[in-house]
């Protein structure tokens, strides 16, 4: 799914929430799998973010290990774990929110089902009935 990410951790560190929050956000296409790690020798859950445009992973996108979900709520959610920066392992912390696009961009709605009383079932409406 698409999603913007904000780094909340720089090295390590907690990052200040407003130069967390005015950096430039990364926007892709986030992926959770569980992966094979050859340095831990260990399968790993890790989030990546891939460019929209490339299906394959890229070494400038971040990659976040043994991640989990922190905290969740409507408008967006916090994934934890570490990441690996020229060998060394950093605890990091990505907020997670929806990736907003222009009213020209989004899909026309979906149509939406509609129980008309009769054994056939529902049927499709593009209008409330």
């Amino acid at each position: 799914m698409r999603f913007v990410v904000r780094l909340l951790r720089h090295r390590g560190r907690i990052l200040p929430w407003r130069d967390a929050v005015n950096r430039p956000a990364l926007a892709g296409d986030l992926r959770i799998e569980e992966c094979l790690d050859e340095q831990l020798h260990r399968y790993v859950r890790t989030a990546r973010l891939f460019d929209e445009a490339n299906v394959r992973p890229s070494a400038v996108r971040p990659e976040l290990l043994d991640v989990r979900i922190m905290a969740m709520s409507p408008q967006a959610f916090t994934l934890t774990g570490f990441e690996r920066v020229e060998g060394v392992e950093y605890a990091q912390s990505w907020l997670v929110s929806e990736r907003i696009t222009a009213s020209h961009e989004r899909p026309p709605p979906a149509a939406t089902l509609a129980f008309d009383g009769d054994a056939r079932g529902p049927r499709a409406s593009t209008q409330g009935r």
